[in-house]
């Protein structure tokens, strides 16, 4: 990077430093497009609106990589590449909206609200409110990133950086308050054929591990600069971030929360503490 940063760079030497693979976006492209058609014809099915959210991510990773075959044809273009870059950061942003307000949901539904150290209904706004924190700031990062400018590049990489360790914190404070949770219902047995809420419960907290990792995983890649090992190799895109969000919707397509929530406006379900 130039010593004074407020010199230009070279575009395409500072945004790839390799030309990104066609075959790999276009198979990127077929699997997260497949995967978005499904969230949407299992939206429309079951019409839980807590998943709306899951269903704009699915067709963040679906623009992400359109963005991307663009961008193997054009690699000087900022505007393509600034794209891909905010697609690929947020969607899991509007993942974990949704499954913020499915721990809520759960909780509700089985009437174990007072076991819960946070209510259902602030669960959900104090998650999506450090949700909108990063939202607001990987966006406005990832926009300054490709700027080409070098004292642009350095703001938009700490932003980034500041806006995903939020996402990172967060994240975890969640996964702890479901172990929790999990660990204060584990002798609890639902008594209607209704669903098994317990394993809506155990995927919620499988997806929510594998965001934890991808963040982890682009926290590390930003904090490295674009002179770094990670992204400089264009593998760990497709298996840290592109493989981990593809196996989030493949579970939630597997385990739709519909089948399980939609008495929810009939009443709660009946459910008793075991004995031990």
């Amino acid at each position: 990077m130039s010593e004074n940063n407020t010199d230009t760079i070279d575009v395409t030497a500072y945004l790839w430093r390799y030309t990104p693979s066609l075959a790999l976006s276009v198979i990127a492209l077929v699997l997260f497009g497949v995967s978005a058609l499904w969230h949407i014809q299992q939206a429309i099915k079951y019409r839980q609106k807590i998943f709306v959210f899951f269903v704009l991510g699915c067709i963040l990773q679906v623009a992400g990589y359109i963005s991307r075959i663009g961008c193997r044809y054009d690699l000087q273009g900022l505007g393509v590449y600034i794209a891909m870059t905010l697609f690929l950061l947020l969607a899991p942003i509007f993942y974990a909206v949704s499954m913020y307000s499915l721990l809520g949901k759960i909780i509700d539904y089985i009437g174990a609200n007072q076991l819960s150290p946070i209510t259902p209904t602030r669960i959900t706004w104090i998650f999506v409110i450090g949700d909108i924190i990063s939202l607001i700031m990987q966006s406005t990062g990832g926009a300054m990133l490709a700027s080409g400018n070098a004292d642009d590049t350095d703001q938009g990489t700490a932003i980034v950086l500041v806006g995903l360790g939020i996402q990172l914190g967060f994240f975890a404070f969640f996964l702890l308050l479901m172990g929790v949770f999990h660990y204060k219902t584990r002798g609890w047995e639902v008594k209607t054929s209704q669903g098994n809420w317990k394993l809506l419960l155990g995927v919620l907290e499988v997806t929510s591990g594998l965001i934890l990792a991808r963040s982890i995983y682009r926290i590390v890649e930003y904090a490295e600069g674009y002179d770094g090992y990670l992204i400089s190799h264009e593998v760990y895109l497709y298996t840290l971030d592109a493989l981990l969000m593809l196996f989030v919707q493949l579970l939630w397509k597997l385990v739709h929360p519909g089948p399980v929530l939609k008495v929810e406006n009939e009443g709660k379900v009946d459910v008793e503490m075991a004995k031990n």
